[in-house]
């Protein structure tokens, strides 16, 4: 799952609804670092949405489908990335 905001949309903005978003038990929201210098970042964040039951199960499985995207994004940054 990928999000794209506007820019007109600040970023504490986006946090402070972030948060609540997983405090309601909404999503879950995984940040993980990044350390290369080649990137304009430090880390990368992942959200997930949590199936409307709320379940453990369900907080499980969206808890999977972040790290699950973060492999996948890493595992393509790998690939690609030629450090020279």
């Amino acid at each position: 799952m990928v999000g794209v905001r506007p820019a007109e949309v600040a970023e504490p903005d986006v946090t402070r609804a972030l948060k609540e978003m997983e405090d309601g038990g909404e999503v879950v929201w995984r940040s993980y670092p990044i350390q290369d210098p080649h990137l304009a970042f430090d880390c990368l964040d992942f959200v997930a949405p949590v199936a409307d039951d709320g379940s453990e199960q369900a907080r499980r499985d969206a808890e999977l489908a972040a790290e699950h995207a973060y492999n996948d994004w890493l595992g393509e940054w790998l690939r690609s990335h030629r450090c020279t």
